[in-house]
């Protein structure tokens, strides 16, 4: 074997060794398209349809509960970066729009309540409504449908701002982010209380 032929063998070797080096890391690298979101201070599941039926914990009553509910929620935001690549996820930029309602919620209905006033945030900097760009849209509410066995996919969160108008009326409006979510340990963790 010349020189050049094993210069070329082991050049596709190094090849081939980053290839299979590079995807078994993307395998277990995750990537997260949690929403960028303060840890709340409580958070309320109602079922859906029955609003007298719920659970709730927050950081000083059921503390158990709340880390067991947060660090699932903070998981359902999570996958490997390969899955990410290949199913073009990784790709897809979140988006908010307005609405004056909230939608009818499937599953469960989980509100997350803030201490104190939160500023919505989007790609790294204050969302600001495309109709006045100097307005920051603060909140201390959000709604989330958890719905069971979606797998990994678009899902939305609902950030309520309340405001008073220039009439002085109180009045409230719902933005909804498209979000990558898998829902499904978190639909059965709330089933599971």
């Amino acid at each position: 074997m010349t020189k050049k032929n094993k210069g070329v063998l082991i050049a596709v070797y190094c090849l081939v060794a980053v290839l299979v080096l590079s995807t078994i890391v993307c395998c277990f690298v995750k990537t997260s398209y949690r929403p960028e979101i303060q840890d709340p201070y409580a958070f309320t599941a109602y079922i859906s349809g029955n609003a007298d039926s719920y659970i709730a914990c927050d950081k000083d009553n059921n503390k158990d509960r709340y880390n067991e509910v947060l660090t699932t929620f903070n998981d359902s935001f999570t996958e490997s970066v390969l899955s990410s690549l290949f199913s073009g996820r990784m790709f897809n930029k979140s988006r908010i729009e307005s609405s004056q309602s909230l939608p009818s919620f499937s599953g469960y209905t989980l509100k997350l309540s803030f201490a104190t006033k939160q500023t919505i945030m989007l790609n790294g900097k204050e969302y600001n409504p495309p109709t006045n760009s100097s307005q920051t849209i603060e909140y201390d509410e959000i709604y989330v449908d958890v719905a069971g066995d979606n797998g990994f996919g678009v899902n939305y969160v609902y950030y309520v701002y309340n405001y008073v108008d220039s009439s002085n009326i109180n009045r409230t409006t719902y933005y909804k982010q498209t979000v990558k979510a898998n829902f499904n340990e978190l639909y059965d963790l709330l089933e599971s209380y």
